[in-house]
């Protein structure tokens, strides 16, 4: 398996760059051994928040608000770049296990993706530290 550099995004960048926006919430999810990052549609909502819920080993802690989509284009946009981007062979979603590297530290993620109406919008990327620097 390929290991798939990630360029660090401290501060949260411009929505409207899908690539820039999906490795800063990436960012905020590698400062955690263990953890989820995950966002979803809600109809109710015209925003889509960004959450990472760290992981110690059997323990969830509480969701951390890490960033948020303005509207469901720019969410889905940042969707279908992640897809293409994590070879999960489809812009519309799917699932694939990828290992992402960021300064050093390689974590062993577990992608889940949906971007259709059929199974809504929504992603989990469920990541764990491998590789210490």
């Amino acid at each position: 398996m390929n290991v798939i550099d990630i360029p660090e995004v401290v501060e949260l960048p411009y929505a409207e760059n899908p690539t820039a926006f999906g490795d800063y919430v990436l960012t905020s999810l590698f400062h955690h051994e263990s953890a989820l990052l995950h966002a979803e549609y809600q109809i109710s909502e015209k925003r889509i928040s960004w959450f990472v819920r760290p992981r110690d080993g059997q323990t969830e802690r509480e969701n951390l608000l890490v960033a948020t989509s303005p509207n469901i284009g720019s969410f889905r946009t940042v969707l279908a770049r992640m897809n293409v981007r994590f070879s999960t062979t489809n812009i519309y979603g799917g699932f694939v296990m990828q290992s992402l590297r960021q300064n050093g530290q390689v974590y062993r993620c577990m992608i889940y993706t949906s971007n259709t109406g059929l199974s809504d919008y929504w992603i989990r990327i469920y990541a764990a530290l491998i590789e210490k620097r």
